[in-house]
């Protein structure tokens, strides 16, 4: 009886690689894989209304972290790589272009792309990146540099964001950029 129950319980334990199955192996240390796993790629990011549009401080914290933990790998993740964003049928959902999207995404991915106001009114194109030197005062001890933009508006002239905090003031359409490279080591 207990040689069938040892038989038995082998027989169980052994199923799922009889079946083609396999455990699932850690990813190699220092991979592109290996930080999607990490931050549990491509993540969940909320939502706000009026126009939907995603939260400026998700889209941020994501970029952040994938961005500073790229040293020494050749990665390349797409936005939808980056971000999980479920849509209803027919819904226009906008992405918001912060300062740290602007700093972290190659200009490409942008160039070109309607921009659209916080309430859903269009612009103009996306043109070009601006950085705006900061020096130290206040708070700040060193120098940095904020990213805004400028875009060429309906009537052929380019208008710049100027160099002010940008969160979700200015957006483009989810659609159009969810399948572009949004970082890139290669």
């Amino acid at each position: 009886m207990r040689m069938l129950s040892l038989v038995v319980l082998l027989s169980v334990l052994m199923t799922p690689f009889a079946a083609g199955q396999q455990m699932a192996t850690p990813p190699e240390k220092g991979s592109c894989e290996e930080l999607t796993v990490k931050y549990k790629l491509p993540k969940e990011v909320g939502k706000r209304k009026g126009p939907d549009r995603l939260k400026w401080e998700d889209v941020d914290r994501t970029l952040t972290d994938i961005r500073e933990n790229l040293q020494g790998r050749e990665c390349q993740f797409t936005f939808s790589g980056l971000f999980h964003v479920k849509t209803k049928k027919d819904q226009v959902l906008y992405f918001p272009l912060t300062n740290n999207v602007l700093r972290t995404v190659s200009e490409g991915a942008l160039q070109g792309l309607q921009v659209f106001s916080m309430e859903g009114k269009p612009l103009g194109q996306y043109d070009s990146r601006v950085p705006h030197e900061k020096s130290g005062g206040g708070l700040a001890k060193r120098s940095y540099t904020l990213f805004s933009f400028q875009f060429k508006s309906p009537n052929g002239e380019f208008e710049s964001v100027g160099g002010r905090l940008l969160l979700d003031e200015y957006l483009v359409k989810w659609d159009d950029i969810k399948d572009k490279v949004a970082i890139t080591t290669k």
